[in-house]
């Protein structure tokens, strides 16, 4: 079990304290666990989430113990570790593995390389962000309830800046530029998504360009939206697919796109330090 401690500044006095919580980042879901016992004021069990707080008050929050996906048994491994502290682990997630496991997939992921790097200790695997199978780099793992919930907001508010890296089949003769074209499902059994204007923003941010004379370059790219597939969907609109996307571009046999979450710039949700996490890639 995990605990946090909070004294009632005076701009907070004579708060609910449901929204005394709401208002340093705890969700709805999250209250709703904590509500019944979890919850203490000077000492005292409160059950009330609409009791108000005092000035100088000692609010104490005590999350409950983890559920654990069933279908993720832990695996030891070799996870590579680009930071950790007492509320969130960022890791590197290798190309070929999935996120998540599933009842329906016997594929290893990285939720079961996380649940055999953290044991003894049984904390639910909590990603921040998501790539898909083939896509490698930096994953964000909150390591209690509040942790992600405030990483969340974080990600969802724009505040989390993703940069990645590219192979691209051809060479963009500009170095730096914008594509901004909205993105929907093609069709709705399809997971495949095109560039269409009735569908969501989606703006994507080319750094810079890498010519690596063989007909192939690396693109630095910033996120600027975070839509499903939007960097291998917009450079291939722009007539430059990633190299081996079989889905939007060509295919290549025995090999899939290179695609690389770089890096990630974010505002640490407790410390308030900015932080910087880098991993780069072999081409």
């Amino acid at each position: 079990m995990k605990e946090f401690s909070y004294f009632i500044e005076e701009k907070f006095n004579n708060y609910k304290m449901i929204d005394f919580l709401k208002s340093i980042g705890y969700s709805n879901e999250i209250i709703q666990k904590i509500k019944f016992g979890g919850i203490s004021v000077n000492e005292k069990i409160s059950t009330n989430v609409n009791d108000r707080v005092k000035t100088n008050d000692q609010v104490k929050i005590i999350f409950p113990d983890d559920e654990l996906n069933l279908y993720a048994p832990a695996v030891k491994g070799d996870l590579k570790v680009v930071y950790e502290d007492d509320y969130f682990i960022a890791v590197i997630k290798e190309k070929g593995i999935l996120t998540h496991s599933s009842k329906s997939n016997s594929i290893i992921s990285l939720e079961q390389l996380f649940y055999g790097y953290i044991a003894p200790l049984k904390l639910k695997f909590r990603a921040i962000n998501r790539l898909d199978r083939d896509t490698s780099g930096i994953i964000l793992i909150a390591k209690d309830m509040l942790s992600a919930s405030l990483l969340s907001n974080q990600m969802k508010d724009g505040l989390i800046k993703k940069t990645y890296s590219a192979l691209l089949l051809g060479v963009p003769k500009q170095n730096h530029f914008f594509i901004n074209e909205n993105i929907l499902r093609e069709s709705p059994s399809s997971m495949k998504r095109v560039c269409d204007k009735n569908g969501k923003t989606a703006i994507t941010e080319c750094l810079s360009i890498k010519d690596l004379n063989n007909g192939l370059s690396l693109a630095e790219i910033y996120l600027h939206t975070g839509r499903t597939h939007q960097i291998r969907v917009h450079f291939s609109y722009i007539g430059f697919p990633l190299y081996a996307d079989s889905l939007y571009g060509e295919k290549v046999d025995g090999k899939t796109y290179t695609l690389h979450a770089k890096r990630l710039e974010f505002t640490h949700p407790f410390t308030k330090k900015k932080i910087i996490l880098n991993s780069e890639i072999d081409i």
